[in-house]
């Protein structure tokens, strides 16, 4: 046998072959191009929910500071407010010794003359 005939009936083996070992053309044009396998669409949604999962929680632990320095500051600004409420009620009761005091001097003025 010489080369040419060798091949030829390598070539005729080879068409019997099981279809993982040979592909026909009518199997290559049924083929789905690489984007548009499942395995990708697959690896491309576990890779957003990852994203989404990691951003997220980023985000949560970002709002639970904010809530506790709101929470910080909310306490500070109630102990303001209290400290506030006690000086405007110290000055109502000078305000109310002063008036007394002037009326009592108006008084003793007026009584004297």
């Amino acid at each position: 046998m010489d080369r040419q005939s060798k091949k030829q009936s390598h070539t005729q083996e080879n068409n019997h072959l099981p279809n993982e070992h040979h592909s026909s053309p009518e199997q290559e044009k049924n083929r789905k191009p690489w984007y548009n396998q499942g395995w990708l669409w697959l690896l491309v949604a576990l890779l957003g929910i990852g994203v989404l999962f990691f951003g997220f929680s980023s985000l949560i632990s970002e709002i639970g500071n904010t809530n506790q320095v709101i929470q910080e500051q909310t306490e500070a600004i109630n102990e303001q407010n209290n400290v506030l409420h006690s000086i405007n009620e110290g000055m109502q009761e000078i305000t109310v010794t002063i008036q007394d005091a002037i009326s009592s001097l108006k008084d003793s003025i007026n009584g004297s003359a």
